[in-house]
C-alpha cells in the first residue's frame, strides 16, 4: 500500500500527463471564497451580516 503522501504525488502527475490542470482563475476564486468564509465564521455573532 502506498503512503498518502505518495498516493498524491502519484495522481498529481497522471492529472498533468493526461491534461488535467487546474485552471488558474478557478484556483484563486475557490482560495478567495474559502478564505473570505473562514473569515465570516471566525467574527462575533453580532457582526455577521
Amino acid at each position: 500500500m502506498l503512503a498518502t503522501s505518495t498516493k498524491k504525488r502519484l495522481d498529481d502527475c497522471r492529472d498533468i500527463l493526461v491534461g488535467k490542470l487546474p485552471d488558474l482563475k478557478a484556483q484563486i476564486e475557490h482560495r478567495l471564497q474559502k478564505k473570505r468564509h473562514l473569515e465570516f465564521i471566525n467574527q462575533p455573532i453580532d457582526n455577521r451580516t
